[in-house]
């Protein structure tokens, strides 16, 4: 019995030994890329011991003290280990988990940047968060969630929105999709209308501002927006989506994606459709995507990823924007109106007003249906193969080779706007559109019987032109990343495109009509009047002449040109990185060849082995006798030859009073039919372009980190600075030149992250719309300089795990830095025009400059949450072109403050999950008080209230919908 006892005190004594010398291990598990918790990873040791994260993405295990190896794991994530020496009461172990679901060949290629080690300013948006908050709008909207960036709808129209980061638009901000640039290579545009549904096949945004951590030899001068698509799960999965909003705009979504033959293949399937209205009347909306990403890992050294996809979709626009009391008087008297003003119809017509803030003078009716004018239509589908190497352990190659064939555009109506009803708010094609075939009615098209040209065929007066812009597009990028030690890393690469624009004006809509009479034939044919006749040569049939003015639907009028660039890059960074540093300096360099092509201009011929530019048109003759060159215009009138001179079958006689005629020498014919002439072609130019960028990140402990970048770059000038519309070389095209310096602080726990950034950046030489001289010429104005700076905050706070805070804030100062005096040069090289600008001071517009805003994401039961949104927007400044402030007394006249405003979103939904199967219901309402703001405003003569035209902003809209994903 004693021993008995003796041997259970000293059981009970060990035990409490042992129980008293556990400890705990504890922490979180996040994406390294997101910082989103990852619920359901599993965390074990070697010693068989383990547990999975909860819905916070936090572990807890007790251990024993001594050294663990720990591993976690999670489905489509790498899995990491960790040596932990556990030796005090609360060891601390965190896992960021890195994607292995093909994602990591996109990541390098997109330079996506890692908080605590890339020395820039960014913010990762989740797919989350994308599925909570964008509420039925274009994907670029949700980049108002994050500081110094302002996003507006313009318009209105679906997929009209633009990007304004740090004062900078979005034609100087790089935005790729897995990789792959997207801004248009003659201008820089982003077309959101182009991306429609991209949103459902997300897998994270960031958003990188300033020079970013590009790599790539891309002016990316604003910042960078890198969209990621998903990868293809290791698991089955299947999601679908419908969503319903105001003005009957729906969505519905599909989603598919699966492995097979043990991981080697996989595939990922998504599509969408949407139609409905955006807020502005006219703005109907009816557009599809479909995406493709398939996936083959013949062995873990390759993976092929192949990608398709495209949005083809047709909207409504509402390109017009007009003077705030058109819309509502009572809110142009609360932003400075006056009711006297008003009533004297000051800047307005007192009896054309308050036709609502949806009012879009862009539509009509015809046969009692709607019939807008303004359309963009838009395909562009993109095809790109993505090739990762893992040469070995410590070089991997990866190639990405893609294109992309874009083909659409926008029309517009041209015609007497004498057609719009007694109100003058809307057309009515009715009386464009007569059923009866009398003679002439005016104005219609119907009946509008022209004899000169045909007895039969209606001529339309009114009718529908596109402007399209379609192009054909093929790139590759090559990089290799090598890891040169345990500290040096390097990426170096080529960055090739190849870009042929197509432009021209087409005949999209008769309006009942059977031709039109066209106004600019090419070759500089002649013009016809609607009735009278043309003085044609002899040698000309009249017939035959008469009927090639006659243009039909689909016919080519007005303009018909291409654009080709050509880009060649270089690029390479040398990366530290050891303990609590990391560091990196980044050199690229590029040239940018542009040239132009005019297929209505006259063509060019060579004569003489030189080719003569725009030298000969529709029924010219050009006569050569050795040097001696004589050209007749196709009424046979010489073109400012010295001496008179007479054709006579293909000899050309001097003429000479009183003496026998001359025959001039032998001679050569050239028509615009000959070998010897091609189409109006421009000089091509060519721009060299180069980065330097340098940064540094300094982990003060686990928490704190500071970072620091600077650079200098240079921009090739635009398309448009370099080539006129009368396909002449523009005079003084020069390129821009950034220095660029960031500085920053992050704190970061699983609780609270808080990240500030300070920014300056000095832009010289922006480019302007150039001058056109009286001779057609045209010239650049250099030396407009621009100063941006400012601050930027974003943080968050979990109070509880019920409870999140979100705040966003940033201060900007950007102004015109510089007056200026550039000089025109006609073709001859002579001085023919001066323009002075007298900018300095003026601020820079077309976004808000002061934002602040924050979020609340309650969730009181679990899967439910409630998020509103405020945000404030100030300090914005109507569109203003700088080179025209050129009147010294005016000098430093600022831009039309546009009143400030606020918003504020509502988010919520709750989530059913059961059985492997989450079904979940979502509501949004944007504009939750109904606010009446400006969104965009372009400055009038007097840069006031009364002269600018603005666009207003969408009132309260609702969206609701579910998700079903198993």
């Amino acid at each position: 019995m004693l021993k008995s006892l003796k041997i259970a005190l000293a059981l009970i004594f060990l035990s409490a030994f042992a129980l008293n010398g556990q400890v705990i291990v504890k922490g979180n598990i996040t994406d390294a890329i997101t910082n989103e918790s990852i619920i359901g990873a599993t965390i074990n040791t070697q010693t068989g011991k383990g547990t999975n994260s909860d819905i916070n993405g936090a572990y807890s295990i007790k251990l024993e003290k001594g050294t663990y190896t720990i591993t976690c794991n999670y489905i489509g994530y790498k899995t990491i280990k960790k040596k932990v020496n556990v030796d005090s009461e609360i060891t601390t172990v965190n896992f960021e988990l890195e994607s292995k679901t093909g994602l990591e060949e996109i990541e390098i290629t997109a330079d996506i940047a890692k908080s605590r080690e890339t020395p820039v300013a960014m913010s990762t948006i989740s797919i989350a968060r994308v599925q909570e908050e964008i509420a039925g709008r274009d994907i670029s909207m949700i980049a108002n969630t994050t500081p110094g960036v302002y996003a507006s709808e313009n318009g209105g129209g679906s997929g009209d929105s633009r990007v304004t980061i740090r004062g900078v638009d979005q034609r100087n901000i790089a935005v790729l999709v897995d990789g792959v640039p997207v801004n248009d290579m003659e201008n820089g545009a982003v077309f959101w209308s182009n991306w429609d549904g991209l949103g459902e096949v997300l897998k994270y945004v960031q958003i990188q501002r300033g020079l970013g951590a590009s790599k790539l030899a891309i002016p990316s001068l604003g910042g960078t927006m890198n969209f990621i698509t998903r990868g293809v799960e290791q698991r089955e999965s299947f999601g679908f989506k419908y969503e319903f909003g105001t003005r009957n705009q729906s969505r519905i979504a599909f989603g598919y994606s699966n492995q097979f033959f043990k991981n080697k293949f996989g595939i990922t399937l998504a599509g969408s459709r949407k139609t409905g209205s955006a807020f502005p009347d006219g703005t109907y909306t009816d557009a599809w995507s479909y995406f493709v990403k398939l996936q083959y890992r013949p062995s873990t050294k390759h993976l092929f990823t192949f990608g398709f996809n495209g949005a083809p979709q047709e909207h409504g626009q509402r390109l017009s924007n007009l003077t705030i009391t058109k819309y509502d008087t009572n809110y142009a008297k609360k932003i400075g109106f006056s009711a006297d003003s008003i009533r004297a119809g000051v800047g307005i017509k007192p009896e054309f007003s308050n036709y609502g803030l949806a009012y879009n003078p862009a539509w009509g009716s015809l046969k009692n249906d709607e019939f807008v004018t303004n359309r963009n239509y838009y395909h562009k589908p993109l095809l790109s193969l993505n090739y990762t190497y893992s040469i070995t352990s410590r070089v991997t190659l990866t190639s990405l080779f893609y294109a992309s064939y874009g083909n659409g555009g926008g029309t517009s109506l041209v015609g007497s706007r004498s057609t719009l009803d007694a109100s003058q708010r809307q057309y009515q094609f009715d009386t464009i559109f007569k059923y009866n075939t009398r003679p002439f009615v005016s104005n219609s098209n119907r009946g509008n019987i022209d004899k000169t040209f045909s007895d039969t065929e209606f001529k339309s007066t009114n009718y529908l032109t596109s402007n399209e812009n379609n192009h054909r597009w093929y790139g590759g990028l090559i990089s290799i990343n090598a890891k040169l030690s345990d500290r040096f890393s390097f990426l170096g690469g080529v960055d090739l495109r190849y870009y042929r624009g197509l432009h021209f004006r087409k005949l999209y809509d008769m309006i009942g009509g059977n031709y039109v009479l066209d106004a600019g034939n090419s070759f500089n044919r002649n013009v016809f009047s609607n009735t009278a006749l043309i003085n044609f040569p002899k040698t000309v049939d009249k017939t035959t002449e008469l009927q090639s003015a006659m243009r039909r639907k689909e016919d080519k009028i007005g303009f018909n040109y291409d654009g080709f660039v050509k880009w060649g890059g270089l690029f390479g960074q040398v990366e530290y990185k050891h303990n609590k540093i990391t560091a990196y300096v980044t050199a690229s360099g590029s040239i940018s060849e542009y040239k132009r092509v005019d297929y209505f201009a006259r063509k060019d011929v060579k004569i003489n082995n030189e080719w003569k530019e725009q030298f000969i048109g529709y029924g010219d003759t050009v006569f050569v006798s050795g040097e001696k060159v004589v050209k007749f215009s196709s009424n046979l009138q010489k073109d400012n030859n010295p001496s008179t001179y007479r054709l006579k079958g293909d000899s050309i006689f001097i003429t000479t009073a009183g003496k026998r005629d001359t025959l001039v020498g032998e001679v050569s014919k050239y028509t615009i039919n000959s070998k010897e002439a091609r189409y109006s072609t421009a000089a091509t130019k060519s721009f060299p372009g180069y980065t330097l960028k340098t940064g540094v990140n300094y982990n003060l402990d686990e928490f704190n980190n500071v970072f620091a970048n600077v650079g200098y770059l240079t921009i090739a000038p635009r398309f448009n600075n370099v080539y006129n519309n009368n396909n002449r070389v523009v005079n003084g095209a020069d390129l821009q030149r950034i220095t660029a310096l960031d500085l920053g602080y992050s704190y970061r726990t699983k609780l609270f992250t808080a990240n500030v950034n300070a920014y300056y950046t000095d832009w010289k030489n922006r480019p302007n719309n150039p001058i056109v001289n009286a001779d057609g010429t045209s010239f650049n104005i250099n030396g407009i300089d621009v100063l941006l700076r400012g601050i930027e905050l974003e943080s968050r706070l979990v109070v509880h795990k019920t409870l999140e805070l979100s705040l966003i804030g940033s201060l900007g100062d950007w102004v015109y830095n510089s007056n200026t005096t550039s000089f025109g040069i006609d073709a001859s090289g002579a001085v023919v025009d001066t323009i002075q600008v007298f900018a300095k001071g003026v601020h820079v517009s077309d976004a808000a400059q002061t934002v602040i805003g924050g979020s609340i994401r309650y969730m009181p039961i679990k899967g439910l949450y409630i998020s509103p949104r405020y945000t404030n927007f100030s300090n914005q400044y109507a569109n203003i072109d700088p080179s025209a402030i050129s009147n010294e007394e005016i000098g430093g006249k600022d831009s039309w403050k546009i009143p400030g405003y606020s918003l504020l979103d509502l988010n919520c939904g709750y989530e059913f999950p059961k059985n492997g199967v989450t079904f979940t219901v979502f509501g949004n309402i944007n504009n939750l008080l109904n606010s009446t703001f400006i969104s965009d405003a372009r400055n009038g003569a007097n840069y006031d209230v009364y002269t600018s035209t603005v666009f207003v902003g969408a009132g309260r809209r609702y969206n609701i919908g579910i998700r079903l994903n198993f």
